[in-house]
């Protein structure tokens, strides 16, 4: 009997490659879960038109949309740098286990956002939807601008907050300088270890609830937790929006009122943060808690 022309892990990159990403070669050898055989693969997919080989990158071609019933065109990337730049948001995808992940493009089809949104993907968990950036280690004013300009639109898009990775301090340094103004929620993270961070999340509010018990959720902005006298703000995920709302409460409230001010962050944040929120204790979970879940490769086993 006559083989299928397409293999159930050929559609599985495929499927993949339709949804806005460009891959380099490994990240398409973590696709066929084998040390070689992709390779094999590759020429049989070129050679039939379904996929484009550039180097060491790889894209969808007008077949292999085709052969998925998608009636649409082929990115049209260009040159190797804007290649490695959606491989690199795709490693994201691959690192990111516990989180629904769309690429820019799909997320932009569905919601049907037309214009320049500068966004690379969106990335949900628990009904919270962010809209996710991966820059570069240095980063132009006028890339700053224009994410301010996003930032605008957030609503209109359906999306909670804004979770920004920065592959350098400089970078997380000027992000940290960017009015947040009509965004609920902005996490500036470093990029490795700010993946590990998300993908812990619920080890962290776990720790936090060891740590706390009888602490009741508060509504108020700045905090998280709540007893008696005492706030609790959790800032592991360097929410700048609520850094704000926090140093805001400290400056024009907290005297007023007299509470206590506790903050929890990893050990590798605390020396940051008490240099911009002076006068509250600080409780310092270690990195170990969130490390070993920085971006590697992993098995592709979601849609």
């Amino acid at each position: 009997m006559r083989q299928p022309e397409l293999a159930a892990r050929d559609v599985a990159l495929l499927s993949l490659l339709a949804r806005g990403c460009v891959l380099r070669l490994d990240q398409v050898q973590v696709v066929y879960g084998t040390q070689r055989y992709h390779y094999k693969r590759l020429a049989v997919l070129e050679e039939r038109g379904y996929v484009l080989r550039r180097g060491r990158y790889v894209q969808i071609g007008k077949k292999g949309l085709a052969a998925l019933g998608l009636n649409s065109r082929p990115l049209d990337v260009r040159r190797d740098w804007q290649r490695e730049y959606r491989a690199r948001v795709a490693d994201v995808y691959f690192a990111l286990g516990n989180w629904d992940f769309q690429f820019a493009l799909e997320y932009k089809r569905r919601a049907e956002i037309r214009g320049n949104a500068r966004f690379d993907a969106v990335i949900s968990r628990g009904g919270v939807s962010y809209a996710l950036y991966l820059l570069n280690k240095s980063v132009r004013r006028a890339t700053l601008s224009a994410l301010r300009r996003d930032w605008a639109s957030l609503r209109g898009w359906k999306l909670d907050g804004v979770v920004v990775l920065c592959p350098s301090p400089e970078t997380l340094r000027a992000v940290e300088t960017l009015p947040c103004d009509g965004v609920p929620s902005l996490l500036a993270l470093p990029y490795p270890f700010g993946v590990g961070i998300l993908n812990s999340l619920d080890r962290v509010e776990a720790e936090v609830e060891r740590l706390f018990p009888g602490f009741r959720p508060c509504a108020r902005p700045f905090a998280d937790l709540e007893k008696g006298g005492v706030f609790v703000t959790v800032l592991v995920t360097n929410d700048l929006v609520k850094r704000r709302l926090l140093q805001d409460y400290l400056t024009h409230v907290r005297a007023g009122e007299g509470k206590k001010n506790v903050v929890v962050c990893l050990e590798s944040q605390e020396l940051r943060f008490r240099q911009v929120l002076p006068g509250v204790e600080f409780v310092s979970l270690p990195d170990a808690l969130v490390q070993g879940n920085e971006p590697l490769l992993v098995s592709i086993s979601r849609s």
